[in-house]
């Protein structure tokens, strides 16, 4: 079981790593949002790289989920605020400020005043972090709804990371549970949370690289008319 679970992981690095080596190959192509989405991934990347190595080295690598929620968070925060709705809202920037504040004092407590142990960790700054980012697509796609704006590809992607943050919000709510208690049950939510975030991984992909691709394909039509 074990290895499945590592095989579908090292898949997600790999979708991860394919995507983003495309989309720098087709940088110039790529509108706005697609960059934005890239640099994501490029962080996603090196998160799990990083978290890969401390994990190995010091067999633990629970400091790096609050870490990677403030990279997380700080990235959705600057990316709805400003590519998304192309303005400062104040009430999205308070919300991330909140979420962020959370996390960084759960950091504070879990791991400067005293080192929690594996068996204690329940890392609710998960939950902050997905919980915002649920919010932003909240409130953007209501934003849209209630203006009768055409669904453009900010539309599909806020629908994907509706759907992709709240699924890692199931799966990070017993993450204490499924951590210290060996079952099959455990694994098979591990297992899909990592195909989840292979799938994840080969939406975010193909979301940058789709308008570069369109783009190439109307060209080539258009010369060969």
């Amino acid at each position: 079981m074990n290895q499945i679970w590592e095989y579908i992981a090292n898949l997600y690095k790999v979708v991860l790593f394919i995507g983003i080596l495309l989309a720098v190959v087709q940088y110039k192509r790529l509108t706005t949002t697609g960059r934005y989405v890239l640099l994501y991934m490029v962080l996603l990347l090196l998160c799990q790289g990083v978290s890969d190595y401390v994990g190995e080295v010091f067999k633990n690598n629970h400091i790096m989920l609050p870490i990677y929620c403030i990279i997380e968070l700080g990235f959705f925060i600057v990316f709805f605020n400003r590519v998304m709705f192309k303005w400062g809202h104040g009430m999205l920037y308070a919300l991330g400020a909140i979420a962020m504040c959370y996390i960084l004092i759960e950091f504070y407590k879990n791991f400067v005043v005293h080192y929690v142990s594996r068996r204690d960790f329940q890392p609710y700054c998960k939950i902050a972090d997905n919980f915002t980012v649920i919010l932003y697509c909240l409130f953007f796609l209501y934003y849209k709804v209630k203006n009768s704006e055409p669904r453009t590809e900010k539309f599909t992607l806020s629908t994907v990371l509706l759907v992709n943050f709240s699924l890692s919000m199931m799966f990070f709510l017993p993450f204490n549970f499924l951590v210290n208690v060996e079952s099959k049950i455990s694994f098979y939510f591990w297992i899909a949370h990592a195909f989840s975030l292979v799938l994840f991984a080969g939406f975010l992909g193909f979301f940058v690289l789709s308008p570069a691709f369109t783009r190439h394909t109307t060209s080539v039509s258009a010369k060969s008319k």
